[in-house]
């Protein structure tokens, strides 16, 4: 019994990781740092506060929920939740009576994948405005970079947004999560997508992640 104990409480932290994890790399995706410059506050300040806000959207630019930003292609869903269906997510991780929980702040859209009381999932979306002569790719390594997941066993994903990149985690307390990052680019906008997963079987999780991320990018 000690022994399930210990192990339980290790499968809680390491997906309460995989959530914060997630979650760090879409805050990293609305990085103001790349605002306009009329738009950034010095150095101490918030910038979210010195700028005039958009009906819509945030003051940096970003989509709010449920909006899209003036003069782009766009459409936050309310939810990140709403960009992924569980029976799919069930079927990738071997689980059944999995949950999605929405656990957005403002305009980070995230989602957890729970099962019961244990996170074994993460959705994440991030739309700004795209800065003059972005690199989709590197907006993809920046995002990929700010995660502790997925960054194993690595692939390049033509033909899915702009850039994307599919990857495993190693395997920790039974969990094995197999990660995609999307980079999109639509009129003047940026957007950015991950979808997180426990994988029952990590060796033929690719493909079906990859149509999750699919259908996620066709419902904005």
């Amino acid at each position: 019994m000690r022994i399930r104990a210990t192990r339980t409480r290790a499968v809680a932290s390491t997906a309460v990781g995989l959530l914060a994890a997630v979650t760090v790399a879409a805050c990293s995706a609305t990085s103001t740092s790349d605002a306009p410059p009329s738009t950034q506050a010095p150095p101490g300040t918030n910038s979210t506060a010195t700028a005039s806000a958009t009906p819509g959207a945030t003051a940096t630019g970003m989509a709010s929920p449920g909006g899209s930003v003036p003069g782009g292609s766009f459409t936050a869903p309310k939810s990140a939740c709403d960009l992924v269906d569980v029976a799919a997510l069930e079927r990738v991780s071997g689980r059944s009576g999995l949950e999605l929980r929405n656990v957005s702040s403002g305009t980070q859209l995230a989602c957890a994948v729970t099962d019961g009381f244990v996170p074994v999932g993460a959705v994440t979306l991030a739309i700004r405005e795209a800065p003059a002569g972005v690199d989709a790719r590197k907006e993809l390594d920046d995002t990929v970079a700010a995660s502790e997941y997925g960054r194993d066993n690595v692939q390049e994903i033509p033909g899915l947004g702009a850039a994307a990149r599919y990857g495993t985690s190693p395997s920790i307390a039974g969990l094995t999560f197999a990660s995609i990052y999307v980079i999109d680019l639509r009129g003047s906008q940026l957007a950015s997508l991950s979808i997180s997963i426990d994988a029952g079987d990590p060796a033929t999780a690719k493909d079906p992640v990859v149509t999750l991320a699919r259908d996620a990018l066709a419902k904005i």
